[in-house]
């Protein structure tokens, strides 16, 4: 499982990706070909982004229900 130091790092890559293609993207006279490449990149990076947030809120889920079983089982052992 990654660690929060992991997500961290890959938080920091995908907004210094996402930082990189929106200043392309302010290239005055940029050719079309070139404008449509760095938008494609610019699109992938909001899917990495969106990937990278998704498994950190898996990784929280996944930590409350472990503190919730620990708990259930603790009330049912005073039983």
């Amino acid at each position: 499982m990654p660690t929060s130091s992991d997500l961290t790092f890959a938080t920091d890559a995908v907004l210094a990706e996402l930082d990189i293609h929106c200043e392309c993207l302010r290239i005055p006279n940029l050719e079309l070909d070139k404008f449509l490449a760095i938008r494609n990149n610019l699109a992938g990076s909001c899917l990495r982004g969106l990937i990278v947030i998704y498994i950190h809120l898996k990784i929280h889920e996944l930590q409350l229900d472990e503190i919730v079983a620990e708990h259930s089982f603790e009330e049912l052992g005073d039983v």
